[in-house]
């Protein structure tokens, strides 16, 4: 169930805590906890973090609290406070202090321009922003580059099968055109994701790694089908294979659109269309270009 395109469970825990997880900011040194309390203020008053942010709880400030709620003197509270679990999540064992940061939504831009405003308040690495949700976002932003960088090499690598294939049994005057349409499903949806602004995640930009990986299995079965005679039989012989196979293919991604989540589903649609494309590429688009060099 969605609402604004997120889950409703996000937006549930937003409307009853006023925050939906949770991040840290750390100090690089063993150091007097009261030290990080500037640091998070600066961070506070950064204008962009108040849509981010929704509060901040250190040691410092607990023990505070804790002073005005209980009749005992701080020192008492303090030495009772440091026993704890919660003091211990708030000042590791080698009494680095850290911040937790009750942040209101949890979006890759959003984790990212946190990132960036504790590298501005700590210019010098004195501190910086950890947890889970942090290493997911570094973790998704990188993840898509290293992925989208390769496929070049992927591609050409592809391609140079294709080719060699194609030589070997005497096809090499439709080399160019083999290489056209077995690109052109990979290419096409990278084309259409960019040009909608849909935006990678780790998970989204796993479609571009299938893709590429199944890019020119269809030519090179047609090539094998028709062996040393015309490319026709051979797509004549597999291609009905091939649509089968797509059509199994493009059903199970559909199973990701059952999903709670929206990151499942749009990558299940994107996955869908990509394998949809890249047929149309494989199987009547090459057969537009056998037909062309006939006519």
């Amino acid at each position: 169930a969605l609402l604004d395109g997120k889950p409703l469970i996000a937006f549930e825990i937003t409307r009853t805590k006023g925050w939906q997880s949770t991040a840290s900011l750390l100090l690089d040194e063993k150091t007097d906890p009261h030290q990080l309390e500037p640091l998070l203020e600066k961070l506070q008053n950064i204008p962009e973090m108040s849509s981010i942010i929704a509060g901040a709880e250190t040691s410092t400030r607990a023990i505070d609290w804790l002073s005005k709620a209980v009749p005992l003197s701080r020192e008492q509270v303090e030495m009772d406070f440091k026993t704890t679990d919660t003091y211990k999540s708030l000042v590791d064992t080698n009494d680095i202090p850290r911040a937790l940061l009750y942040l209101k939504e949890t979006s890759v831009v959003g984790l990212q321009s946190l990132e960036k405003a504790v590298q501005s308040i700590c210019p010098n690495r004195e501190c910086h922003v950890g947890g889970d949700l942090i290493a997911y976002s570094d973790f998704a932003t990188e993840i898509p580059k290293t992925l989208f960088s390769s496929m070049a090499v992927s591609l050409l690598l592809v391609g140079s099968v294709i080719a060699f294939v194609a030589f070997a049994l005497g096809h090499k005057k439709l080399v160019p055109d083999l290489l056209l349409s077995s690109f052109w499903g990979p290419c096409t949806m990278l084309i259409l994701v960019a040009g909608l602004g849909i935006q990678m995640n780790f998970m989204n930009c796993v479609f571009a790694g299938v893709l590429v990986g199944l890019t020119g299995d269809n030519a090179i079965q047609y090539l094998f089908g028709a062996r040393r005679g015309k490319l026709e039989n051979g797509i004549r012989k597999r291609g009905s294979a091939s649509f089968q196979t797509t059509l199994i293919m493009v059903m199970v991604s559909m199973a990701y659109l059952l999903s709670y989540f929206s990151p499942p589903k749009l990558f299940g649609m994107i996955l869908a269309s990509g394998l949809t494309v890249a047929l149309i590429g494989d199987l009547w688009l090459l057969g537009g270009f056998i037909r062309r060099h006939r006519d």
